[in-house]
């Protein structure tokens, strides 16, 4: 096995099927989009439907989540007095963890996805930080995903994997 780097714009065919996680987050809603799914809000979770995607909305608005909690452990709703009595940081916590509760009710963070032998992916970013290994991540554009665009035609799918998935993609160089 040779040692590669790719540079930016080198373009790679998958050999194999290539299985990963695509993590809600805009910049891999166009693939999320592909694979059916739906990321709301930009930290968020993929949904199926647009009754789950609007509720995402919902609490995500601070306005109208305050007084809109359910607890993992209360029988009831909280009320948003008892988050003023605890305070300031002890409310934010349990204002955050109901949040991140509820999110998870309505969908996943990350989606199991597989992109097929001989999709072509060209490089477009590499982030790699010494001390912030859980952000490395390769960004790529898929070129021939079949029913990708409208009206049957192919569209570029811009998305980013971390760079633990991207180890496992089996492929060919293209050469210009």
């Amino acid at each position: 096995m040779k040692f590669y780097i790719p540079k930016i714009g080198d373009a790679i065919q998958l050999t194999e099927p290539w299985k990963f996680e695509l993590y809600a987050e805009r910049r891999n809603a166009a693939l999320g989009t592909y694979f059916g799914k739906e990321a709301p809000h930009y930290r968020g979770i993929w949904v199926d439907n647009a009754e789950n995607a609007e509720k995402v909305r919902t609490l995500q608005n601070p306005y109208v989540r305050t007084n809109d909690f359910y607890s993992k452990d209360a029988n009831g709703l909280i009320d948003y007095k008892t988050f003023d009595k605890k305070g300031y940081d002890e409310s934010k916590k349990l204002h955050q963890e109901l949040y991140e509760y509820q999110l998870s009710q309505l969908g996943a963070k990350s989606l199991s996805v597989e992109l097929p032998i001989g999709t072509i992916l060209t490089i477009d970013r590499i982030y790699i930080r010494k001390g912030m290994s859980n952000f490395s991540s390769v960004t790529f554009y898929a070129k021939n995903l079949e029913g990708s665009g409208k009206k049957g035609k192919t569209k570029a799918l811009r998305f980013w994997a971390k760079l633990d998935d991207c180890d496992n993609i089996e492929f060919k160089k293209i050469e210009k």
